[in-house]
């Protein structure tokens, strides 16, 4: 957001650029970091809402679902499934109706298959 001190701060320190292109880009982007890859950048966002949302307990799985290898796309899909049944059908609050176990131990099958 313009005339902002967090903005100014990553112009400044080279995060963003004010004139590129990806700032209206759905799929690149607006921001850059030297430690971490526009690949991983593209998966945080894509996992923002499950980190939001989501117990900690999850966020290994999570975080293992960023990894780009053959088993990261069945664990995603669970996590979104996960994510659909517990907060997207109570209206955006975590509610597992006492399933979370269950849930995590299909989690941990995948990533451990």
């Amino acid at each position: 957001m313009e005339n902002t001190e967090l903005r100014e701060i990553s112009i400044e320190k080279g995060f963003f650029c004010p004139s590129s292109k990806a700032i209206y880009d759905d799929i690149n982007p607006s921001l850059s970091f030297k430690d971490i890859s526009k690949q991983e950048l593209i998966a945080l966002r894509e996992r923002f809402v499950l980190y939001v949302k989501m117990p900690e307990s999850f966020y290994p799985y999570i975080k293992r679902s960023e990894n780009l290898d053959h088993k990261v796309k069945k664990l995603t899909e669970e996590l979104y499934q996960i994510y659909d049944e517990c907060v997207f059908f109570h209206n955006g609050t975590w509610n597992d109706n006492g399933k979370v176990d269950e849930y995590l131990r299909r989690l941990e099958q995948i990533q451990c298959c």
